[in-house]
């Protein structure tokens, strides 16, 4: 994650970032999250049904029940970088809104 998330700190480095790993069910996890949080951002897989007509069940958790603002991030771009982790979508939407 490091690897990703560092040309993204270099270009926004007034957005603070905190990468933690919970064992915990995704929802609790995510609304535990919020409550330190300035703003949850969270990326959606369905990027071509419209917005609200496919959101699953931690997004829908997050939008009813996160202490701070969400944001449900469309799978746009996807920022390659040779690790073990998987891709992550969108990140600078959402650094850019935090930003913002």
């Amino acid at each position: 994650m490091a690897a990703v998330l560092a040309p993204l700190e270099a270009e926004f480095p007034d957005v603070h970032v905190v990468v933690r790993v919970r064992h915990a069910p995704p929802v609790e996890a995510v609304l535990d999250a919020a409550e330190a949080s300035d703003l949850l951002v969270l990326g959606r897989r369905h990027h071509l049904l419209p917005l609200g007509t496919h959101l699953g069940p931690v997004a829908r958790a997050a939008l009813d029940h996160a202490s701070c603002p969400v944001l449900i991030t469309p799978e746009l771009a996807v920022v390659a970088v040779a690790t073990d982790e998987p891709a992550v979508a969108a990140p600078e939407i959402a650094l850019d809104a935090a930003a913002g």
